[in-house]
């Protein structure tokens, strides 16, 4: 019996020196990876790239990496293309590329003075061109409305049976999702 457990007492052991290795082994190899995806990682800090003229009279004005020779006036008026870039001439270029539709979401919840949930309350949403949509409050008091047009000036109302609001319309500009448009009851 004895020899066994000095037997087990050893394997034990021995299993455990053999996990540290491994983890140690994990580590190095996870410091190597972390060091090598570094190593492709972009550098330099945030960039702008803006409108902008460079004049000087009709000479040459250099900055940096590039040199422009004869700018004065719109020597180069209208677009040349070469490799992966587009060089526009002129002072007042019409960007190449729409502003896209971006959807937020508008959302809160409706409660009594005491902060407890209402349900099936009825909110409507109205948005600037006067299209309405409805959303009813959930067990706890929460409404969402999904794919609202961010930049919009909205107006949310809410109508229920048994309650009176203190504040029954509330409006708001969805510049980023709304998600505090709260509704009170008085009673």
């Amino acid at each position: 019996m004895r020899k066994e457990t000095v037997k087990s007492k050893k394997a034990n052991a021995e299993n455990r020196l053999m996990i540290r290795v491994v983890y140690a082994s994990f580590l190095v190899v996870l410091s190597i990876c972390v060091a090598v995806l570094n190593s492709y990682s972009q550098t330099g800090g945030a960039f702008a790239i803006e409108k902008s003229v460079i004049s000087s009279g009709g000479t040459t004005s250099t900055g940096g990496a590039f040199t422009i020779e004869n700018s004065m006036g719109q020597p180069a008026a209208g677009s040349a293309t070469g490799g992966q870039f587009t060089v526009f001439g002129g002072f007042f270029t019409p960007p190449t590329f729409a502003p896209t539709a971006v959807s937020v979401v508008v959302s809160g919840r409706v409660m009594t003075a005491s902060g407890r949930g209402i349900r099936n309350v009825s909110i409507t949403l109205t948005d600037s061109t006067g299209n309405q949509r409805t959303a009813v409050s959930t067990a706890f008091g929460h409404y969402r409305f999904d794919n609202v047009a961010a930049g919009e000036t909205v107006i949310l109302s809410v109508k229920a049976k048994h309650f009176i609001f203190a504040q029954p319309t509330i409006v708001r500009t969805t510049g980023d999702s709304v998600t505090d448009a709260d509704f009170v009851s008085e009673q």
